[in-house]
């Protein structure tokens, strides 16, 4: 199969590139401003409501440009001379910082196609019109479950019994770290409030302890009465190595939370969002397929979003209502 034809322009992929090659000598910072840049080029040359891309584009909310970009840009490769029976002749990547980018930029049509974790997946559907696409599996899994831990000793052994005590969640950001366990103390008519230093016997307090690491230490050492961990972290002895575990118990797990989501911008067009589906269903059964798979972010394969899938999917949207219509009301 021939090369991917590049357009003869200052392209996302070309300035996402370059502050690649400058990340040795440059801020973090720094990058992430080339990047929020491209992405502000690239908006110049596809206007809003272009329904005629000829490049495809791929997004990614990222902090670490530099290693994001190789995976989206071997998929990229993959994708682009299959869809060119589709009028397409090359692709682009942008990455932003932010949620709040990502959804500017799929709201604009300057992003095509991008993958998520399920809250950040379902704020781009209610913000920027994006339409989950198919389900992407990665690590071998299509799901994982949120859980409550705390230490075999605590004294703590249902939801209610965290009332009063503190509970170390991830970061605002994760889906199972803190999404799902905060929706799922609300749920039970819990008060949830953040933590401020003082005692407060109605309410679960929490507090963000960084990453899943961070989490289980806290707990473990008696910063946290309990943590928030996602079932894969949990089953991993890097992350919870057995030594830790051994003084830990799960006191609560939640139903299956769908791994992540491909989502397409709104308005693409039908024949080539068949086309698309039709290329990543079959990429894990693709020898040219595979690597690229593992390549970007550890993906197993993709598949329709229907039966269990979809069943995961309406929880996470009930869970993500949830969150909007109670933590948000909160905001002055």
């Amino acid at each position: 199969m021939t090369g991917v034809p590049r357009l003869p322009r200052l392209t996302v992929s070309t300035l996402a590139r370059t502050a690649v090659g400058r990340l040795v000598a440059v801020s973090l910072a720094t990058t992430l401003l080339a990047c929020l840049t491209a992405a502000t080029t690239h908006a110049h040359h596809q206007p809003e409501g272009d329904e005629n891309h000829s490049v495809l584009t791929l997004g990614r909310v990222s902090g670490s440009p530099r290693q994001h970009f190789p995976a989206l840009e071997a998929l990229g490769m993959y994708l682009a001379p299959r869809l060119a029976d589709q009028g397409i002749t090359g692709f682009d990547v942008v990455l932003t910082p932010d949620n709040e980018q990502m959804v500017e930029s799929l709201r604009r049509g300057i992003v095509d196609l991008v993958t998520e974790t399920a809250f950040s997946a379902l704020e781009f559907e209610l913000l920027a019109g994006a339409q989950p696409f198919l389900r992407q599996w990665k690590g071998g899994a299509a799901s994982y479950r949120s859980l409550f831990i705390t230490r075999s000793e605590s004294g703590i052994d249902t939801l209610d019994g965290l009332v009063g005590r503190v509970v170390a969640f991830e970061d605002p950001g994760s889906t199972s770290g803190f999404f799902v366990p905060w929706s799922t103390l609300v749920r039970r008519g819990l008060r949830v409030v953040p933590d401020e230093g003082r005692a407060q016997t109605d309410a679960v307090r929490y507090v963000f302890a960084g990453n899943e690491e961070n989490v289980l230490a806290w707990v473990t050492r008696e910063r946290a009465d309990a943590g928030a961990v996602s079932s894969r972290d949990w089953d991993d002895p890097k992350r919870a190595p057995p030594g830790l575990k051994q003084h830990l118990r799960v006191v609560y797990e939640s139903p299956p939370i769908i791994r992540s989501l491909l989502l397409v911008r709104k308005g693409m067009p039908a024949e080539l969002r068949s086309r698309l589906a039709e290329i990543l269903l079959a990429m894990h059964e693709d020898p040219a397929g595979q690597p690229v798979l593992k390549q970007f972010f550890k993906t197993t394969r993709f598949d329709r979003l229907e039966g269990e899938a979809l069943a995961d999917l309406r929880f996470a949207r009930s869970l993500f209502a949830e969150y909007r219509g109670k933590l948000m009301a909160r905001e002055p």
